[in-house]
């Protein structure tokens, strides 16, 4: 009996040591991109993120206190296993962000790294045991050290974030967004890892997930049940017109599906002005990005209870409180980029937690550092701004400050009118005929609209009409009135600048200027107002008429009498033309 309990003690206690020792690693990722693309030997950035369970050695219980004092965690080493040899960098990491509740840390680390002259196809890997839920892990990237047969120029990976660790209600529909972004705007795809060479003893660990390769994203459906899973994907990059990836990039993380009483509308979520899923902002260089994380509880009477991020080294998040809505609470964030962060898209993730212990869907945005959004330069506009122009359809042309591909949702450009800011036509940026993107930066419209003579009209635009590569960071709107404006013509001269025009005391030549309107000059009810200026003031007698101009022109402009005679185009003498 003693024996039978000896033994049943020991097996409890090698039990509690196997989960003390292998079951901490939650995920990770290894990302690469050169100091300098046309550097050779090749020099190459390895950017390491990783996330353990928190109470383990490896997450090194990390609190506030740990972030602050740059600690570093953990043990190990990151190494070449093919076209290489040896370690490229140390595993230790910097603790970002945590969770108490959960019990998770995750972190970052990057290094340089040179490899040798000729160095050609390489794979690095992070490999080790355990999972929580598996054995061994490996964390591989492979990429092609040869410069692109594109630009000339070395590659870079694809840019991802490891997942926070998902906790997802059984019984409801969950769909999962992959940031991913390229700094050489390539095709990026997503797949499932397969062999033990990509994915250690987690492949299909997610067997009920469905993943959509084009944009990233898994969807776990209401009908199956709870379970913790690894998520083991390969995210990579491709030429357009090319099915073999240029670099391939191992990215996996935890997912537990959980089963509970309350239903799936008691989950919290994020509201304004939280930034919405996809979101990316720039953050110009010396610039601090702020902004507000506030998440509902999902029922009344229940309060959130964590806001969780993962977010970039450096990163700024206050403690929780509760807002004047009872069943709402917010974090503030802030962010201040290093000059090292420069040059790249990083990603913030946030999820809430409420006191029943559900979790929000997971929203991640983009933080483009040392960036500013594309923006239209004024001094491309074509008509320029204030210029006067022929009456009819115009052809618009336009640059914006950076390379800039088609708008991901509805955004417009809008011609107004001057004095009375109508919509007078809008042109739809997404899916348009009506606008053609060429040479990267430059904007061609044509839109079926007609300015009528004397008119004057200005031209505005939405934020986002075009967005630029890598996260889709949208256009900067135009607002300012003045930024376009445009005139139609009166009437079409054979000099455009300038008419003849005979009166009694004979010919002369003007400027042929908008005619100022007179406040108190009457108007005659077979006034067809054909002249060539600006609609009246709204208490003139002649502002009712179709074309509400007013007859008399202001001082210092040449006064044509009733019966003037003005040659037109090809000589055709125009008469009895009022002013």
């Amino acid at each position: 009996m003693n024996l039978l309990i000896s033994s049943l003690r020991l097996i409890a206690s090698l039990m509690l040591f196997h989960d003390v020792i292998a079951s901490h690693y939650r995920g990770g990722i290894i990302m690469l991109r050169p100091t300098d693309p046309q550097l050779s030997p090749t020099e190459m950035e390895i950017y390491f993120r990783v996330s353990w369970r928190r109470s383990s050695g490896e997450g090194g219980n990390c609190d506030q206190t740990t972030i602050d004092s740059g600690t570093l965690l953990s043990s190990g080493s990151i190494d070449c296993i093919a076209g290489c040899t040896g370690s490229v960098m140390s595993a230790q990491y910097y603790c970002t962000d945590f969770s108490i509740s959960d019990d998770w840390s995750f972190g970052e680390r990057r290094e340089v790294f040179t490899f040798s002259p000729g160095t050609q196809n390489i794979t690095i890997a992070y490999t080790g045991c355990c999972w929580v839920i598996a054995s061994s892990w490996n964390t591989v990237t492979t990429m092609s050290l040869v410069p692109r047969s594109d630009t000339g120029t070395i590659n870079s990976t694809p840019r991802a974030i490891t997942s926070l660790n998902l906790r997802l209600l059984a019984g409801c529909n969950h769909t999962i967004a992959i940031p991913v972004t390229d700094p050489d705007n390539d095709i990026v795809r997503c797949r499932w890892a397969t062999g033990s060479n990509e994915c250690g003893s987690v492949c299909n660990a997610f067997p009920n997930a469905i993943l959509d390769e084009e944009y990233c994203t898994l969807s776990y459906e209401a009908i199956y049940g709870p379970g913790i899973f690894a998520v083991a994907l390969m995210i990579e990059d491709f030429l357009p017109g090319s099915n073999s990836p240029i670099s391939s990039v191992a990215l996996q993380f935890m997912v537990e599906v959980f089963t509970s009483n309350e239903s799936c509308s008691s989950v919290p979520e994020f509201i304004p002005p939280t930034l919405p899923q996809g979101t990316c902002v720039a953050i110009p260089p010396n610039s601090t990005f702020t902004g507000q994380l506030v998440a509902y509880s999902g029922s009344p009477g229940t309060q959130v209870i964590e806001i969780n991020t993962i977010s970039p080294a450096g990163f700024n998040k206050s403690g929780l409180y509760p807002a004047a809505d009872p069943d709402v609470f917010y974090v503030n964030v802030s962010w201040t980029p290093d000059p090292s962060q420069y040059d790249e898209v990083h990603a913030l993730c946030y999820i809430a937690i409420n006191s029943l212990g559900l979790s929000s869907e997971q929203i991640c945005i983009q933080l483009s550092a040392g960036d500013y959004a594309p923006y239209i330069i004024q001094s491309s506009l074509t008509p320029a701004n204030n210029e006067v122009i022929p009456p009819g359809i115009t052809v618009l042309h336009l640059e914006f400050s950076k390379p800039v591909r088609p708008p991901t949702h509805d955004a417009s450009m809008y011609i107004k009118d001057y004095y009375t800011d109508a919509v007078l036509y809008e042109v739809n940026f997404l899916n348009s005929t009506e606008v053609l993107i060429y040479n990267d930066s430059h904007v061609l419209i044509t839109p079926q609209f007609s300015i009528q003579k004397c008119t004057k009209v200005y031209i505005v635009f939405d934020k986002g009409v075009v967005v630029g590569y890598g996260c889709n960071l949208e256009s900067e709107p135009v607002t300012d009135k003045d930024f376009w404006v445009l005139t139609a013509e009166c009437m079409t001269t054979t000099t455009p600048k300038e008419i003849e025009t005979t009166t009694e005391s004979g010919p002369s030549t003007e400027e042929n200027h908008p005619c100022p309107c007179q406040d108190d000059e009457p108007c005659d009810e077979d006034d067809e107002c054909s002249c060539d200026c600006e609609p009246c003031e709204d208490d003139n007698p002649c502002a009712h008429k179709e074309c509400p101009c007013c007859r008399k022109r202001k001082e210092g402009y040449v006064n044509i009498e009733n019966k003037a005679v003005i040659e037109g185009p090809n000589n055709v003498v125009i008469q009895n033309i009022r002013f």
